[in-house]
């Protein structure tokens, strides 16, 4: 019996010290901001690169891939480097996530002081809750999102957005859909007058 009380208390702290090394914290100085999601640091003077987990934020130009930047990317990109760039952060990995994702950069929450980055830019609309795998914070940026999209800000405003066909913005386009619009009214006018 008091193996197994010996052995249990042994399993116990065990588990304990497990995870207490994965629910590692290291501060890191921000380099550069890539985009809104990934940002380049400094980490005991070892430089790497780090994808913010649980949020996915618009894709600014890629040349490579010859892409266009998505809508609302720049936006989330220079609201990155207001909140963190040149600046002292905390970096806390997922007790769910990977360490890494399949491009080698480390996944994990950014703090500054005690304000979760992440959860910020997803609350003003820089970003979106990333749904499509398990992580510890999902409800809470998936409750911010929800927030976001209901109050039409940031990325969810239409008008931020060149992609809203209805915005006319010199859209040449949409100028020739309301010229042939326009010519078929009048014709019908014309012919029900003849």
């Amino acid at each position: 019996m008091k193996n197994k009380i010996f052995l249990l208390i042994i399993l116990f702290l065990a588990s304990l010290n497990f995870s207490a090394a994965w629910a590692k914290e290291e501060q890191a100085y921000v380099l550069y901001v890539i985009d809104g999601d990934t940002i380049g640091v400094s980490i005991d003077g070892k430089e790497e690169r780090v994808r913010l987990i649980g949020i996915d934020a618009p894709e600014i130009v890629n040349e490579k891939e010859n892409k266009k930047a998505e809508c609302f990317a720049d936006e989330a990109t220079e609201k990155l480097k207001e909140l963190i760039l040149n600046k002292n952060v905390k970096l806390v990995n997922d007790n769910i996530s990977d360490d890494k994702d399949k491009y080698n950069r480390l996944l994990r929450y950014i703090y500054l002081d005690d304000l979760d980055v992440s959860a910020e830019l997803v609350k003003t609309g820089h970003a979106k809750a990333f749904l499509f795998f398990n992580f510890d914070k999902l409800e809470k940026y998936k409750k911010l999102a929800e927030q976001a999209e209901l109050e039409n800000i940031g990325l969810y405003d239409l008008k931020n957005c060149e992609k809203n066909f209805l915005e006319i913005n010199n859209n040449i386009y949409y100028l020739i859909f309301l010229f042939f619009i326009f010519l078929i009214i009048i014709l019908k006018i014309i012919r029900k007058f003849r």
